[in-house]
């Protein structure tokens, strides 16, 4: 965060203090790395799914970024694999689950790269969440590309944002000069091949690197095996072996992948494409126990005071 090229606030987060049962709220700065928005307006009649991240979070081993801050490759990666080791999905097929092929070897550390590690099967709820759990994956690029019209939607963003700070000698670059647009998704895309990937691939499974790291995140379609029970392989297929379909479109349903597809999962479960509302009810706001002073009092405030 030191570099100024972060937005930073006081953000809250929960940490345990024993065995999971008691949990303390911790308020701390932090620096905003990703960011989905999704909201629905009066004039479009899907949820539009916007997702946007900081200029650095995907690096070589030596810390340095391999995208610039509109989305080009920095330079041209050759035999590079998305990950290391490199991910082999075995698709699912009617009737059969996917798969992984299991790697020779996993990083003995992560470097400075962007990583992640699932949680070993057997501490998983269900001891077999069917996902890679040898060790840490890195992460060496995206498996889809920013698109093209992204990269010149994020130019003409910055250089706006350049022209409104070069009269105002600021005193440092404002901050969402190193922020970009990954991908929008607002309408479902069909034509889906069950258990085939196809174009456009970096719209229809559009991902967020530091929020949907997880490969089976970055190439979602269909739906999860049972998200209930926490495992997480994917299939484009019912129980029954038939086509699935996940979200509803001009009064078809289509099989969609990326952001509104995995949502799709929790608009079909009842609880309004949210898995917040699905999986965390709250009955009451968390009162907060450190104290309240008049600048949080203010801040409080300003919310039901908005139209």
């Amino acid at each position: 965060m030191k570099s100024g090229r972060f937005y930073t606030t006081l953000a809250r987060h929960y940490t345990s203090q024993d065995d999971g049962t008691h949990i303390k709220a911790v308020d701390e700065v932090m620096g905003l790395v990703g960011l989905h928005i999704i909201r629905k307006t009066k004039s479009a009649p899907y949820f539009i799914y916007t997702t946007f991240e900081q200029a650095d979070n995907i690096t070589d081993a030596n810390g340095n970024a391999i995208e610039d801050e509109d989305g080009n490759y920095r330079s041209v990666l050759k035999n590079v694999t998305p990950m290391t080791p490199n991910v082999i999905s075995n698709n699912a097929g009617p009737g059969t689950t996917q798969t992984f092929a299991p790697p020779k070897s996993y990083p003995a550390g992560p470097n400075k790269q962007l990583y992640y590690q699932n949680i070993q099967s057997q501490n998983a709820p269900d001891k077999n969440h069917g996902l890679l759990d040898g060790g840490i994956i890195l992460v060496n690029k995206r498996i889809n590309d920013i698109p093209d019209e992204i990269i010149y939607a994020n130019k003409q963003a910055h250089d706006a944002i350049r022209s409104y700070a070069a009269p105002r000698n600021f005193k440092s670059p404002p901050v969402w000069l190193y922020y970009k647009l990954i991908n929008v998704q607002h309408v479902p895309l069909g034509d889906k091949i069950s258990g085939i990937d196809r174009f456009p691939r970096s719209t229809y499974y559009q991902a967020n690197s530091v929020i949907e790291t997880d490969y089976n995140l970055q190439r979602f379609s269909g739906e999860f095996d049972d998200f209930r029970a926490k495992k997480f392989t994917i299939s484009d297929f019912t129980k029954n072996g038939n086509d699935l379909k996940n979200v509803s479109h001009s009064g078809k349903s289509v099989n969609m992948g990326g952001c509104m597809g995995c949502h799709g999962n929790a608009q079909a479960a009842g609880s309004g494409f949210s898995f917040i509302f699905l999986d965390a009810p709250v009955k009451a706001p968390e009162w907060d126990t450190k104290s309240l002073n008049s600048s949080k009092f203010r801040r409080f405030i300003n919310y039901p005071a908005r139209p």
